[in-house]
């Protein structure tokens, strides 16, 4: 069965995230700095609820760039946790590119 995520309100002080551009065509930055010693999980999950995509980010390192051009066009949710709190969240609008050919007469 499809994993779910739901969210819960919880204090996001000291914790700062800028993510760009919103909405994406296929790249989105995570540009981060927080608090904490241990490494966040990023969840990004559709309409449904369902999540479409995990990643991780280091306290470290700073900047995180996901590729989003594989998936459908439609709003997301953007769900960072760290410690199993709630330090960010966000709704993410993805645009995709077809590619389309066409053949000249």
């Amino acid at each position: 069965p499809p994993k779910s995520l739901s969210l819960e309100a919880n204090d996001f002080s000291g914790h700062l995230f800028n993510v760009f551009p919103n909405p994406t065509k296929g790249q989105l930055t995570i540009q981060y700095e927080y608090d904490l010693s241990s490494i966040a999980t990023i969840h990004l999950v559709d309409m449904y609820g369902k999540i479409v995509l995990q990643d991780l980010l280091e306290p470290s390192i700073g900047q995180k760039v996901l590729a989003l051009d594989r998936l459908p066009s439609g709003i997301y949710q953007l769900v960072i946790n760290s410690d199993e709190r709630l330090i960010h969240t966000e709704r993410i609008v993805v645009i995709s590119i077809e590619n389309k050919i066409y053949l000249m007469p």
